[in-house]
């Protein structure tokens, strides 16, 4: 036998307040939202026709809680329109004869007057159909429960709803908030809507009073001089964030119909950090903390936009995902390029200031874009070893752009390289190594080249004649320490005289010793599978290079007592892996261990004294 899901409405509204609505606030967005809606409806069979709301709050009284009144001349309901659509929970009058969605109105999943449950037990509607026929009057209550009825009451074409304040919901019923949820949720809607507090005289909420609706958005707002409308813009947009706005872009998309502004914020902000918009649906506000509106790369801009074709999500404060999105957000990412591209050619100085913000983000788009990267390379900043640079002017300097793989190298090579009055960038940094790679295949008079300290020792100058014996003796100990490390030593001489070493580590060596650490702690079948791989792993082994022309390397290298030197030498390749941030491991602890305790009986012999 079939039968019908049975539905418990207190459930069902606990569900709504508790996990698909963000606050109760929304009750008033959402009596907004079908008021308009039936003015829409009512414009269909008169285009002449204007529509207005009328909200009045009728205040607590010792024997009753606040009423809140919401009334509208749209197209009204009849006694079957209540049954079919008020009474029954997911239908709604805004789909067609097929289910499909009518776009032009803004609701459209049939729940949100159960939002109003949130703040009161019963909701009474009182309509009248544009399409003739007697008033009716609706009453739902918490409990499922509802009547409908027929009434005499000679009533204009159109809706009313009454609330009456739930005893634990007179907070949302004061007039300063419901006068501040109107203009929160329906500030640039295009009906005029009205607010009365009882006994309070009428406050009329039109954009030539109160501009509680109404009002047009900030671009609309034409401004004689560009210069103005852009200060406009940025101090609207300060107000509305709450934060400092360093620039104001617009912003369109066909596929998801918006119009809107990006703000590129003043503070520097995390590339992890979930950017929050303020999104409008046919001018009503759809939420001020929409996510994924935008491209991850523009994490430093925030958008207002209003959007007539994208779909909400059934609590109406996020986005529904899906193909129309994605669409959307690659033509609003296009819309900042272009907007950040029209800068770099007519606006430098503008740009430069946001680059020095945002540089960030603007690699992360030239990283992927050919075009923008030939327009923004002159202002984006890497770090080099003299300190910060711009990649055009490093360009520009006719040098060689060489960049390291990762920050370790940089951090050993740029005391070298500044030593040396170059500029090797940190290739360790994000998008700073990919940028510098693609260089060349922008500009063709710019070479790049990847390095790392192998590079600089081969160039480094060998041991003056003088200086032979001691490199030998030097040479020959630290050879036969080094030998179970995998390290080969080298003696050379440069700058800066105050480095006394230079580890270099390729790939293959690193490897290596990653896959000797981890077989020492690797269960029986997991060692035996390292060490099959050790097998067809490429060989590699680390230099150190000792650098003569420090005044310590020197002292050691004339070192007679052979344990000594051989001490000074362990430690001086521990502080070298430590100086590059190589991992150090459980050998490499144990030879600076056994080092220390050499120098100590060296330096500190039996009876205390030497």
């Amino acid at each position: 036998m079939e039968r019908t899901f049975q539905v418990d409405l207190h459930g069902l509204v606990d569900l709504l307040s508790e996990h698909l609505y963000s606050s109760p606030r929304v009750f008033v967005r959402e009596l907004l939202q079908n008021a308009v809606d039936a003015i829409t409806a009512r414009r269909a069979l008169d285009p002449d026709h204007r529509g207005a709301i009328a909200i009045e709050l009728i205040p607590e009284t010792p024997q009753h809680t606040a009423t809140l009144v919401v009334t509208d001349d749209g197209i009204g309901l009849s006694q079957q329109d209540a049954e079919t659509f008020l009474a029954t929970i997911g239908r709604s009058s805004k789909r067609d004869a097929i289910g499909h969605l009518r776009r032009e109105f803004l609701g459209q999943f049939g729940i949100g007057l159960l939002s109003c449950f949130t703040v009161s037990d019963e909701i009474v509607v009182v309509s009248r159909s544009a399409a003739g026929g007697s008033a009716v009057e609706w009453r739902g209550r918490q409990d499922g429960t509802y009547t409908v009825r027929e009434i005499e009451a000679e009533i204009a074409v159109g809706t009313r709803v009454y609330l009456r304040a739930r005893e634990d919901s007179g907070e949302w019923f004061l007039p300063e908030t419901i006068r501040e949820l109107i203009a929160h949720f329906g500030e640039f809607l295009p009906v005029p809507a009205t607010f009365r507090v009882e006994g309070g005289g009428p406050a009329t909420a039109t954009a030539a009073t109160d501009t509680v609706t109404g009002a047009p958005f900030p671009w609309e707002i034409e401004d004689p001089v560009d210069e103005l409308r852009q200060r406009r813009l940025v101090q609207d947009a300060e107000t509305r964030l709450g934060a400092a706005v360093l620039d104001v872009v617009p912003l369109q998309s066909a596929a998801g119909g918006i119009r809107g502004l990006g703000y590129i914020l003043g503070g520097s902000i995390s590339p992890v950090a979930r950017p929050a918009h303020r999104v409008y649906l046919k001018r009503m506000l759809l939420g001020e903390q929409v996510e994924h509106l935008l491209p991850d790369w523009a994490f430093f801009v925030r958008a207002m936009v209003d959007t007539t074709e994208l779909a909400p999500t059934a609590s109406r404060e996020q986005l529904y995902e899906d193909g129309l999105l994605d669409a959307t957000r690659e033509e609003l990412g296009q819309a900042l390029r272009d907007a950040l591209l029209a800068m770099a050619e007519t606006d430098p100085d503008r740009l430069r200031r946001i680059v020095d913000v945002h540089y960030l983000g603007l690699k992360a788009l030239a990283v992927h874009d050919d075009e923008f990267l030939a327009l923004f390379a002159d202002w984006l900043p890497v770090e080099t070893a003299r300190g910060r640079m711009t990649l055009g002017h490093l360009r520009r300097s006719g040098a060689r752009l060489r960049y390291t793989r990762n920050h370790a190298d940089f951090q050993q090579l740029a005391q070298v390289d500044a030593a040396r009055d170059a500029a090797v960038v940190d290739g360790g940094l994000v998008y700073d190594a990919e940028l510098v790679s693609r260089l060349p295949a922008i500009f063709p008079d710019v070479t790049a080249e990847v390095v790392d300290a192998t590079d600089f020792i081969e160039g480094f100058e060998a041991p003056a004649p003088d200086d032979r014996f001691a490199a030998e003796r030097l040479l020959g100990a630290a050879t036969a320490v080094l030998a179970p490390f995998d390290c080969d030593p080298e003696i050379r001489t440069f700058q800066p005289a105050s480095l006394p070493s230079l580890l270099s580590t390729p790939d293959a060596a690193l490897f290596r010793s990653q896959l000797s650490r981890s077989r020492k702690d690797a269960s029986p079948l997991w060692a035996s599978i390292l060490d099959d791989l050790a097998t067809t792993a490429p060989e590699g082994r680390s230099q150190l290079c000792f650098n003569l022309a420090n005044p310590m390397v020197q002292r050691v290298a004339a070192l007679r007592d052979p344990q000594a030197l051989a001490a000074t030498v362990g430690i001086m390749y521990v502080q070298a892996m430590l100086l590059g941030r190589h991992p150090v491991g459980d050998r490499e602890l144990g030879l600076m261990s056994d080092a220390v305790g050499h120098l100590l009986d060296w330096s500190v012999p039996d009876g205390g004294t030497r």
